[in-house]
């Protein structure tokens, strides 16, 4: 009966979200800034060759030093018209990653021809072959973005969600595990800990939660995510309690109160539920599914017809319409109140 009653709940617990940190690795932008060009010492060589006494006709060496300064110049012109025209690729194609790939990823190629040492590039390269679900090209991508001195906490992290995108979660693991220990992320423990939470590792996804509030800056969900997971062990006093950090921490979320009401319910705490169902409906009289829930606890576990029918009522007046369900356990709660004055 319990378990029968308790799924006629909206929230049910087993169809809750756990809040993810991000899907893809963030976009890089210190491409913008431009590296100073390197001169090569043609003019300095020249110099050492003169005073050696090689060139022995002062006018021819003076000449030829100029010649050879001229060189470099055009050299050095060239050099810093290619990167000019690199960034400008580089910047196009990192406004249009996110709404038009194709022409980032072609963007980049071009770019990276010109001028080929900023590890940006690849980084950002391999995020348009994600988005393109080339996912073995992006994973080459962020592995060339090492060979010019990428950080490497970021690429590892980076070729660990890809991995994760293609489903193979072990070598995901291994590379953000990697990641983790170069520095201590809260952002890629929250990726391990999602991985093992959706391949039903629970307790070690609650170990890297934990780890997390460790190293938690960002003030990512942790306590729902644990509250959650402690929900799906059964144990329902831990989960209450991890809740309760969550609203203490992030305010009275409608969501978690949802949770919050649901796991109170399993807990016997029909009373508590209610209150929070009450406080539910206080924030947002639209959240009509409240009055279906708080129904159900009259009419299943408090035994309060009236009170039932009154919620019931509520739930079809505040937007939930003439459900079969609901206008079918209005009828019940209506043969209970008739049959309870009869007696």
């Amino acid at each position: 009966m319990l378990n029968r009653d308790t799924a006629r709940i909206k929230q049910d617990i087993s169809k809750l979200y756990i809040r993810r940190f991000c899907k893809l690795p963030q976009i890089e932008t210190k491409y913008f800034f431009k590296n100073p060009v390197k001169i090569c010492g043609i003019c300095g060589l020249t110099i050492f060759l003169f005073l050696s006494g090689c060139v022995t006709n002062q006018n021819k060496g003076y000449s030829l030093k100029n010649k050879i300064s001229s060189e470099a110049k055009a050299k050095t012109h060239d050099d810093d018209e290619k990167q000019k025209k690199a960034i400008v690729l580089f910047n196009n194609g990192f406004q249009l990653i996110n709404n038009d790939p194709i022409s980032a990823n072609a963007l980049y190629l071009e770019g990276i021809t010109l001028m080929p040492e900023r590890w940006e590039a690849y980084y950002n390269l391999g995020i348009t072959y994600m988005k393109l679900y080339n996912n073995e090209r992006a994973i080459k991508e962020f592995s060339n973005a090492l060979k010019y001195n990428a950080p490497q906490s970021k690429v590892y992290n980076a070729i660990g969600i890809t991995y994760q995108s293609m489903g193979r979660n072990g070598d995901a693991i291994k590379y953000f595990k990697r990641a983790v220990s170069i520095e201590k992320s809260p952002a890629v423990m929250m990726n391990i800990a999602n991985i093992y939470q959706d391949t039903g590792q629970t307790e070690e996804a609650i170990k890297y939660y934990h780890q997390i509030e460790d190293a938690d800056i960002l003030n990512l969900p942790l306590h729902v995510n644990i509250g959650i997971l402690k929900y799906k062990a059964n144990d329902f006093k831990s989960a209450r309690d991890e809740f309760n950090q969550a609203l203490t921490k992030e305010g009275e979320n409608i969501q978690i109160l949802y949770y919050q009401a649901q796991t109170l319910l399993m807990l016997g705490e029909y009373e508590n539920a209610l209150n929070v169902y009450q406080k539910i409906i206080a924030k947002n009289p639209a959240e009509f599914e409240s009055y279906k829930n708080m129904g159900i606890i009259y009419e299943i576990y408090l035994g309060d017809m009236v009170k039932a029918y009154e919620n019931y009522t509520a739930y079809i007046e505040n937007g939930g319409g003439k459900t079969k369900d609901v206008e079918s356990w209005i009828e019940v709660v209506k043969a209970k109140m008739v049959k309870k004055e009869g007696q």
